[in-house]
């Protein structure tokens, strides 16, 4: 089972930046104004793609921009943070954020407004 959350407008990239900058890393992220923290409540590793789904009065939106990028291995207990450019409009009209784990087993929260 986990758990989602989803941050429309956080403050992260000057966080993200400092830390690909910092370790002799030269690339920056810019305009990532969604954060989303999945954490895993059950008592297996859930591996979920690199991407998301987003579901509203547009139909589903499928988005492969997370940054990092998947598939990743979220562990019993553990808090998964992904990172994305979100145009604001598609996010206000979506109600639905879902992930989807190797087994096909779908996550959802809300999103948006829509």
């Amino acid at each position: 089972m986990l758990s989602i959350k989803a941050f429309m407008n956080t403050s992260t990239e000057p966080v993200l930046n400092f830390r690909t900058g910092c370790c002799g890393g030269s690339h920056r992220l810019f305009d990532l104004n969604l954060e989303i923290q999945v954490k895993n409540l059950g008592t297996k590793p859930v591996t979920i793609s690199g991407g998301l789904e987003l579901e509203g009065v547009r139909g589903v939106k499928r988005i492969d921009t997370l940054y990092p990028p998947g598939p990743r291995e979220i562990g019993p207990g553990e808090i998964a943070s992904f990172y994305c450019i979100m145009d604001e409009t598609l996010w206000s009209a979506s109600h639905t954020l879902t992930f989807v784990d190797k087994e096909g087993n779908r996550y959802r929260c809300p999103a948006g407004r829509g």
